[in-house]
């Protein structure tokens, strides 16, 4: 009997390879001889084995001639082949067989012996066929055998598996001794021998073995090199030497073995490249060098190779496309290339494989379209799953292909629709096209019922429309797969009582309904998957599913209870409720014997005791509900063996039960969030063998101190999170303990303790939170005592730390360090934990982190974690859905590190990871940091796997295509051929493909991002911060099937919002913020694929529209952010439903409505409305169960009503703004207020009334108070701000409340008070200056030594008086000073002006202060602004100024200086304003070229000085900002950044006191009318030759005199009069302007409170040109003396008292220069004059429009409303540039003839409601369409039917027709108007409506007003319906 060679490729494919082939040799035979037969006999009696699997030896008897045996063969009567394998042989006695002398062949093969091998084999000294394979002997390999010389075959081979050990071993005799004799040997299998020989000892020792034609020596141990030797053996056909540790390449010495047939080289450890001469042994049949990742190589081309039958590459690094020439292996039937590297298109040609009977390619970078295998007539295995495959499916693909059995396409680019051909396939059984872009709808199956499916995966495509209802009568199906697709409908789960074979069922994530209609039993199925899947109840059939291990019912709408059943399902181990409503859990849970381990019921509103039932669970998780107790307490002892517990979240208290520590396997704990008390148990970390990992307990009220033996030698934490606590005492040195300690945050405890430098031994620690602590001293360490190298995050703000920052500390953070160019910061990774000390491949590194602190006042900071799985889950590592889930709940764990940051989701390679982020309008926890400066952290991942080629092709194609500025970029500019691309900055790969890039901040401007689409495998895109001027957002991103995490923010995008990338159903992440080009609303159908997206910000973009119930499908989101956009309407009710919600903003947006309840919502945390117009109260239950929110800001709506208590009682609650609303009565008092988190509360500017709650002043922790701007009364003593410490901003101003000064007797009681930065009392009935403050009149002489600390400083606009002392210089962190508008008198403080570094703004304008200009500035200076106008200093402008280089407004106005033209200031190039008028100032206005430009200059007033001279032409050329017709004025372009770290002020408001008397400066607002008053002082006070200062004539002076006389004022509080005296020049009083003739030309006497009339004297200055008067509460008449003058160009009589009609006509007649007349806000009665322009609204006027104002072709606001003018409406109302035209509330009658506006093409806004309209006519269409109209008001007229017209106004938004005497039916053009948002056509006589079928606009889009409109209710419900 021979063995054949192992063909191992066949018995890859068919399990009836696995028997033993034998071949029996017939040799001649004769009778038995005798003793052969006794022999026979005897060892047949001796042996011990089992009769009944016996085929051999049971039939051994004396009738039967003993060479006719089963088993023997004899020759001449002797016994000389003995075959007893597979005899199930276990022991017995031998000897007899070694007395047959003349035995050749024994094979005593798969038996069950157990002892060693026998040493009498010796005597069998014939034999040349020896097999002892897998037979069981053990231990040493007897020398003996080797005496056996003439043996040609020698099989002592077992099989090895990952279980079992070797049984046989060779080490005396070693390999050399051992096969010295075997000169005859040809066959020699030593498979699974422990040999442990190094190469070149078993190379020389087979290789003298020169008849060699088989050498199988696999799992052997033996290690490598190949040595040279090998080469003797010529003769040699099959080499197997798999799963050795060769560790080497493979030599190319081995192609020379010439009648080789078969080489097995799997799992040696090879590496280098694979010689391609092998390929090219023409004898080769088998080739197998699959699991050596470190093997390189490519197919060349096959040119004489045609006998090769079985190709094995798998699992190796060769790469490179497919030869043509493959197709040449005309007698391959097995192909296996998967998990390599091959690229290309796979060629039509692999068809012509007509013997090709599996072909595996999967996991590889193919591309192209899928090949047509319609030749290939033997195939029965395809998989060419994970590739990039594209294109679509013929139904020829797979034609003919009868014995098809398995194909496998899934995670490709395939799309489509499906053919349906497919499923014709007689013999398929497995079909998996999961995660491809087939879209469409399914056909229904042909033969469904017939067919062999047993398994159908079509997950994560594109399908839609209903799943066939064929599928379900495919009665072979145990797998059914459709998850994550768009199928829609109901399926009644009754269709699936046909497949009674399923046991896996997966319909999760689509749109469908499933609907349990089936009182039959189902299938028993084992896995079932229906998250998403809109059940509202737990469907019935489940209670007899007693064979279920795996239910996910997650992410659905179920309400109620959990039925008890579902605890009582036999062998149920994992079960996911989580993400729905259910309330209860059904008891009893006594004498459960649940198999659960794994329980998931976080994200629902259970409530009550919380059961624990199962000793099994391994994973428990109840967090995000409402529980309050847990039952048992003893919770240890009821859950010993847990891993992972997350209790967050809840409502529990008490202490923390110890018995918890019992549990010794607890790797994770997360309690944070709930209300335990007391100390922290010892026991969680003291064991011996602690396996606990995270430890979370943030946010509860544990007191006392952290203990000192909390933390054991044997400390195994990762991740501690304390923060939130009452936590007191030091930091205990035993935490040093913790080696692997990564994550510390005991931030917001009451730690007292130096700066923790005994934690520097701890050399993993990346991220240390020690914020809002007590923490002391000096933040440095000694150099000797570790490094902190891997840390990422150091907080440590807000504690008292002193000292400067020690740079060297800082150095010894590498990871903080600034990125260069050898280690890109910002690319993936890093920052990793793995809580379970297990190496799986499916723990990965952290994907990125990135933290900013900058000017932007935004921090971004995103973290991703993974982490490895516990071993006893080993048979859930294989399933997606578990890995998926498990990375999400251990990250929650991290969601607390630092309070201000959220995190959201992505999921990579089927991984799923977090990003953090911080809530933008935090902006004074970043004031805050430690870190003031600029600090960037990047992090990065180093890739280990190569750049594919195609990869780095498309990268650098992309480059070439990109437009950006190659000085700025820090990234691209490094892309090049000579690294490998995956090291590139911003570059991430994985397995050489690339998964994320990053070109943020590149400063790219355009280009062709075509190459960017073809990268499939990306998985992060990141484009933020760059400055795309004609990008448009593009369709293709729907290419990137896999992507995660998409950033566009403040990239300069344009265009609308692409709706396909609502499509990418694997995005987390999706960030198009500050894109104000970006446009268009929410896709109407937000799919439910798209579930998993965590993480939404549109905000500051030009989104519109409402929120449509469809958003509430992202059922994950965590972060939604759309503020400061265009959206509106009202909020959906059911906005609740988002329950993952921790951050919404929706502020600066249009959204009306109440409202809505987000009582659901119980991780929200962050909650911002405010600048909204919502409406309606605040009812009590919409906050009931936030526990977690912090922020509240509803500021600036229209909410009414009174403010329920039970904001106040909100446990985290820390800043609550209401301001600006209408809330009104009387505030209650606070509850709990002693122990409130409240820091800000802000309820200005609303209508409370009555006294204030003293609780208020209750609020320990409050940092801003402000209660201004309403009508609180009563008493209020300062002595009240005692008890608030931590207060900075207190504001009481604008009430009705009389603030009584506090009792400070001494300096003691001074400490007593609040250090504040800003104090606000206007109008608070004071009397004195308040006493804390120094107890008098004048501000304290050590005012800057009681307020030392203080960052802002107004003191303006007040009465006082006396020197400035310079007390002030000692505030050394002030930013701004302003004691402008008092009556300071002396001189400047020389101090003030030597102050360095801090001081940005100084104001003093408006007093008395005299004497030079201190000439003392240093070379330090940073001043921005700087303001003496209005003062008597006199002397020079002081030359130290040229050292204030960031200077921006120096107004050195209405002084006495005397100078010349300050041209040494040019140096100073941020110089934007320069004021010098009304001074002394003299010679030319000119300076030589070489002193500079004022290339800023944008405002520069000489007016009033002595210049003389012309002025130069050159010198305004370099004044380029003054030189641009575009509006300087504008947002962002004045600006004064007066902190260097964070940009705090975003525009001016400053500036307010340098050109007008506004009673209050503006911090961090810009105020529009002062810019535009400053544009017009450019105009005003710039004119050439037209300014003069001194001289006055007599006759002007004696007509200012005149007129001063002719008025009524207080004296004692006229600033401005007061300077009219005879020793001034007329020319230089106060409002008076001079041309240079000495007359007065300008007047501006505004907000001067006169009394009485404007006296007739006035007509005597009639040089005048401009005259401005307002808001000086002037009466009567307007005085005719007014028309004397005629060179009027500007006359500002607005905001008086004037009364009676407007002067005649002939007043204005010589006016003629007249532009600009302002006579709003006055009590004028009568008719306008025919020759008025400028047409003042809301007063009295009656009459006719007068013809004249038509002339007025420039006009652009026509605005005449709420007057009395009559008549009828114009027949010509011609302005080319009206953009509003406002005749409302008058009396015109007759119809109007909208012709008459023909030529308004820009007008926007028409009303001409409450008139006496009864008629609209058109008579020419063409003239009737304004394409700019958006608002058309035409309500209360008497019009009678629709105008036509209002069918062409398709830009229509908003149309008012109500209140008219409309009748008939609403037409249906109306509803095609696209745009219109708001229809009211209410209180009209309409009966019905016309329907519209074509071209209709959706009715839910418009707002209708038809309350009388319809006659029956009937009519309503039939419009609703239709």
């Amino acid at each position: 009997m021979m063995r054949t060679t192992l063909i191992i490729w066949l018995c890859l494919l068919e399990p009836l390879c696995l028997v033993n082939f034998t071949i029996t040799i017939n040799a001649a035979t004769s009778h038995c001889l005798g003793h052969q037969h006794s022999l026979l006999l005897h060892l047949k009696n001796s042996l011990v084995y089992n009769q009944t699997q016996s085929k051999k030896l049971i039939h051994w008897n004396h009738v039967h001639d003993c060479c006719h045996w089963n088993g023997v063969s004899c020759y001449k009567g002797h016994v000389v082949d003995l075959d007893l394998s597979q005899e199930s042989i276990v022991g017995g006695n031998f000897s007899s067989l070694f007395h047959m002398q003349y035995l050749q062949s024994l094979n005593l093969a798969y038996n069950e012996f157990h002892f060693e091998i026998y040493s009498e084999f010796k005597n069998l000294k014939n034999l040349r066929y020896l097999n002892l394979s897998n037979a069981g002997f053990m231990g040493q390999i007897p020398t003996e055998i080797s005496y056996l010389i003439k043996l040609e075959t020698l099989d002592l081979s077992t099989t090895i598996t990952s279980s079992s050990k070797h049984g046989l071993k060779l080490e005396k005799p070693n390999m050399v001794e051992f096969v010295q004799n075997f000169t005859r040997m040809k066959e020699l299998y030593l498979d699974g021998v422990a040999i442990s020989a190094k190469g070149e000892e078993w190379c020389h020792a087979v290789s003298s073995l020169q008849s060699l034609q088989v050498l199988s020596m696999s799992s052997c141990n033996l290690s490598g090199p190949l040595d040279s030797s090998l080469t003797k053996l010529q003769s040699l056909s099959i080499l197997q030497l798999d799963h050795n540790n060769l560790a080497s390449p493979i030599p190319e010495y081995l192609g020379n073995l010439s009648n080789l047939t078969t080489l097995q080289l799997r799992s040696c450890g090879l590496s280098g490249v694979f010689p391609k001469n092998i390929f090219q042994i023409s004898s080769l049949h088998v080739l197998d060098v699959s699991d050596n990742q470190g093997l390189h190589g490519s197919l060349s081309n096959f040119l004489h190779q045609r006998s090769l039958h079985y190709l094995n590459l798998s699992r190796t690094n060769f790469s490179g496309p497919l030869p043509q020439s493959i197709s040449k292996l005309r007698q391959l039937s097995t192909l296996d290339l998967s998990n390599c590297q091959f690229n290309g298109t796979i060629s039509n040609s692999l068809s012509d494989l007509a013997e090709l009977v599996y072909l595996d390619l999967s996991f590889n970078n193919f591309t192209g379209p899928l090949p047509s295998f319609n030749k290939s007539k033997a195939l029965r295995i395809l998989c060419l799953n994970h590739n990039y495959l594209k294109g679509t499916l013929s139904p020829t693909h797979f034609e003919g292909l009868i014995d098809l059995v398995s194909i496998n396409l899934e995670v490709n680019s395939l799309d489509g629709r499906l053919p349906s051909s497919l499923f014709t396939l007689p013999s398929l059984q497995l079909l998996f096209l999961a995660n491809n872009r087939f879209d469409g709808q399914l056909e229904e199956f042909p033969n469904g019922s017939s067919s062999s499916l047993e398994m159908l995966d079509l997950s994560e495509n594109n399908f839609e429309g209903r799943v066939p209802f064929s599928i379900f009568q495919v009665k072979s199906l145990s797998l059914l797969q459709l998850s994550t697709n768009k199928f829609n409908g109901t399926i009644q789960l009754s269709v699936v009582q046909r497949l009674q074979n399923l046991a896996t069922l997966d319909l999760s994530n689509n749109n469908l309904l499933i609907v349990d209609d089936n009182d039959l039993p189902l299938p028993k199925l084992i896995n079932l998957w229906l998250a998403s899947c809109k059940l509202t109840v737990f469907p019935a059939f489940l209670r007899n599913q007693s064979s279920l291990l795996f239910l996910d019912l997650s992410n659905n709408q179920i309400e109620g209870t959990i039925p008890n059943w579902i605890w009582r399902l036999e062998i149920l181990c994992f079960l996911n409720l989580s993400n729905n409503f259910l309330t209860d859990m059904e008891g009893p849970f006594q004498n459960l014997s649940s198999t659960l381990f794994y329980l998931d019921l976080h994200g629902n509103q259970l409530q009550g005791p919380a059961p624990i039932f199962t000793k099994n669970i391994v994973h428990l998780d109840y967090s995000n509900n409402r529980f309050s107790s847990i039952t048992p307490s003893d919770i240890g002892n009821s859950i010993p063996d847990s891993v992972d517990v997350f209790f967050s979240n809840n409502n529990f208290d008490g202490k923390i039960d110890e018995s918890i520590c019992n549990i010794s396997t607890l790797r994770m704990l997360d309690l944070s969030y709930n209300g335990f008390i007391g100390n922290i148990p010892e026991c969680l970390t003291t064991r011996k063998s602690s396996s606990l990992k995270l430890l979370n307990l943030a946010g509860n009220k544990l007191n006392g101190h952290i203990s000192d033996t909390l933390f054991s030698t044997s400390c195994a934490l990762r991740f501690i999170d304390l923060n939130g606590n009452l936590l007191n005492g030091g930091l205990p040195k035993s935490l040093a303990n913790c080696q692997n300690l990564q994550v510390l945050n005991v931030g917001n405890n009451q730690l007292m303790d130096e700066f923790p430098c005994f934690l520097k031994n701890i050399s993993a620690l990346s991220v240390m939170v020690l914020r809002s602590n007590k923490f002391y001293g000096q933040i440095g360490c000694s150099n000797v005592i570790g490094d902190w190298e891997k840390l990422q995050i150091v907080d440590v703000a807000d504690n008292k730390f002193s000292g400067m920052l020690p740079t060297t500390l800082f150095q010894t953070w590498k990871e903080l360090m600034s990125d260069d160019e050898d280690k890109d910061k910002s690319r993936f990774g890093h920052l990793s934990f793995n809580f379970y000390d297990i190496n799986i491949n499916y723990s990965v590194n952290l994907d990125a982190i990135t933290t900013i602190f900058s000017k932007t006042s935004k921090m971004n900071v995103e973290l991703g974690f993974t982490f490895g799985f516990g071993i006893f889950m080993m048979p859930l590592i294989l399933w997606k859905k578990w890995r998926l889930w498990y990375s999400k709940k251990v990250d929650d764990a991290l969601y607390k590190i630092v309070p201000q940051l959220d995190f959201v989701y992505e999921r990579r390679g089927g991984k799923r990871y977090r990003s953090l982020r911080t809530t933008p309008n935090s902006w004074f926890y970043f004031i805050s940091l430690l870190c003031l400066v600029d600090l960037t952290i990047t992090i990065n991942l180093a890739t280990a796997h190569y750049c594919l080629d195609h990869q780095q092709s498309l990268l650098l194609h992309l480059k070439n295509n990109l437009t950006y500025n190659q000085n700025q970029s820090k990234k691209l500019i490094h892309w090049n051929h000579v690294h490998d691309c995956c090291h590139w900055k911003g570059v991430s790969c994985n397995k050489g493909h690339v998964i994320a890039l990053d070109l943020s901040q590149e400063s790219i401007s355009g280009g062709n991002f075509s190459s960017l689409f073809h990268m499939q495998f990306l998985q992060s895109l990141n484009l933020a911060y760059n400055e795309f001027i004609s990008f448009e957002t593009c369709s293709e991103f729907q290419n990137l099937k896999n992507l995660r995490y998409l950033n566009l923010s403040n990239a300069g995008i344009v265009g609308e919002i692409p709706k396909n990338i609502f499509q990418l159903s694997s995005l987390q992440v999706l960030d198009l913020s500050d894109n104000q080009g970006l446009n268009g609303s929410l896709p109407q159908n937000i799919p439910y694929q798209l579930a998993s997206l965590n993480y939404l910000n549109l905000s500051h973009t030009n989104s519109f529209g409402p929120l449509l119930e469809s958003l509430l499908n992202l059922r994950q989101l965590s972060t939604l952010d759309l503020s400061n956009c265009q959206f509106n309407g009202t909020l959906p009710n059911s906005m609740s439903n988002l329950t993952h919600l921790v951050y919404l903003d929706l502020s600066f947006n249009n959204f009306t409505g109440p409202l809505p309840s987000f009582n659901r919502s119980n991780a929200l945390r962050s909650f911002a409305l405010n600048h909204n117009y919502f409406s309606g109260t605040i009812p009590s239950t919409h906050f009931n169960g936030l526990a977690n929110l912090v922020r509240i800001d509803f500021g600036d709506n229209s909410l009414d009503g009174r403010v329920p208590s039970t904001l106040f009682a909100l446990p985290s609650l820390q800043q609550l703004i209401l301001s600006y609303n209408r809330f009104e009565g009387p505030l209650k008092e606070l509850p709990n207020c002693s122990s409130s988190s409240l820091e800000m509360l802000d309820l200005s500017g609303n209508n409370f009334q009555g006294s204030i709650p003293s609780s208020i002043f209750q609020l320990k922790r409050l940092l801003l108070l402000q209660l201004s701007t309403n009508k609180f009364n009563g008493t209020i003593k300062l002595d009240k701000l005692r008890n608030l410490p931590n207060l900075k901003t207190f504001d009481l101003s604008h009430n009705s409340l009389s603030v009584v000064d506090a009792n400070v007797t001494n300096d003691q009681d001074l400490s007593s008070f609040p250090m504040l930065n800003n104090l606000l009392l206007a109008s608070c009935k004071l009397h004195a200056f308040p006493s804390f403050l120094r107890n008098h009149s004048f501000i304290p002489a050590d005012i800057g030594d009681q307020i030392a600390n203080i960052v802002i400083l107004y003191l303006s606009n007040n009465s006082f008086h006396g020197e400035i002392h310079e007390s002030f210089c000692n505030m050394t962190f002030l930013r701004l000073l302003d004691l402008s508008d008092n009556r300071f008198n002396g001189e400047i403080p020389k101090c003030l002006a030597t102050s360095d570094r801090s001081l940005r703004v100084l104001s003093l304008a408006g007093n008395e202060l005299s004497g030079h200009v201190p000439d003392t500035f240093p070379s330090s200076c940073a001043l921005r602004f700087l303001d003496f106008n209005g003062n008597l200093l006199d002397g020079t402008v002081p030359r130290s100024l040229t050292n204030c280089q960031n200077l921006q407004v120096l107004n050195l106005g209405k002084n006495q200086l005397i100078d010349t033209f300050p041209c040494f200031l040019k140096n100073i190039l941020t110089l934007r304003v320069m004021i010098l008028r009304s001074n002394k100032f003299h010679g030319h206005i000119e300076c030589p070229s070489s002193t500079g430009n004022w290339e800023m200059l944008q405002i520069l007033d000489l007016a009033s000085n002595n210049f003389s001279g012309l002025l130069p032409s050159s010198l305004l050329r370099s004044w380029k900002a003054l030189m641009h017709d575009e509006d300087r004025s504008r947002f962002g372009h004045l600006s004064f950044g007066l902190f260097d770290y964070i940009n705090l002020i975003q525009n001016v408001g400053i500036l307010t006191t340098v050109f007008s008397n506004a009673d209050k400066m503006k911090f961090a607002n810009l105020v529009q009318p002062v810019l535009l008053l400053l544009v017009i002082s450019i105009i005003l006070c710039t004119c050439p030759g037209h300014v003069v200062s001194g001289l006055c004539l007599d006759d002007q002076r004696s007509f200012l005199l005149q007129f001063k006389n002719n008025l009524t004022f207080d004296h004692q509080h006229s600033t401005k009069l007061n300077s009219w005296n005879e020793s001034i020049a007329c020319c230089d009083w106060s409002g008076v302007t001079c041309d240079h003739d000495a007359r007065v030309i300008a007047l501006d006497l505004s907000h001067t409170k006169f009394s009485g009339g404007l006296p007739l004297s006035i007509g005597n200055l009639v040089h005048l040109s401009i005259l401005h008067l307002y808001n000086c509460n002037f009466s009567g008449t307007i005085p005719t003396s007014l028309s004397n003058l005629t060179e009027l160009k500007e006359m500002d009589l607005s905001h008086n008292n004037f009364v009676g009609a407007i002067p005649s006509s002939a007043l204005f007649e010589g006016m003629k220069n007249l532009s600009i007349i302002n006579l709003s806000h006055n009590s004028i009665s009568g008719i306008i004059p025919s020759s008025l322009f400028m047409i003042p609204s809301c007063n009295n006027l009656s009459g006719t429009i007068p013809p004249s104002i038509f002339q007025l072709r420039g006009l652009v606001y026509l605005r005449l409303s709420k007057n009395k003018l009559s008549g009828p409406m114009p027949l010509s109302i011609q302005f080319s540039g009206l953009h509003e035209l406002d005749l409302s509330s008058n009396k015109f009658s007759g119809p109007m003839l909208i012709d008459a506006l023909a030529l308004n093409r820009n007008l926007s806004v028409l009303d001409l409601s409450f008139n006496m309209i009864d008629d609209v006519i058109v008579t020419d269409v063409l003239l009737s369409t304004f394409p700019q109209l958006r608002i058309l008001n035409l309500a209360f007229c008497n019009l009678k039917t629709f105008p036509a017209f209002l069918k062409y106004q398709s830009g229509l938004y908003d149309l008012y027709l109500s209140y008219n005497q409309i009748q008939g039916i609403v037409p249906n053009w109306i509803w095609r108007l696209d745009e219109l948002s708001i229809l009211n056509v209410s209180h009209n006589s309409l009966t019905n409506f016309e329907i519209c079928t074509i071209n209709c606009k959706g009715q839910s889009q418009v707002f209708f007003n038809l309350l009388p409109l319809l006659t029956s209710q009937a009519t309503i419900l039939a419009l609703l319906s239709q």
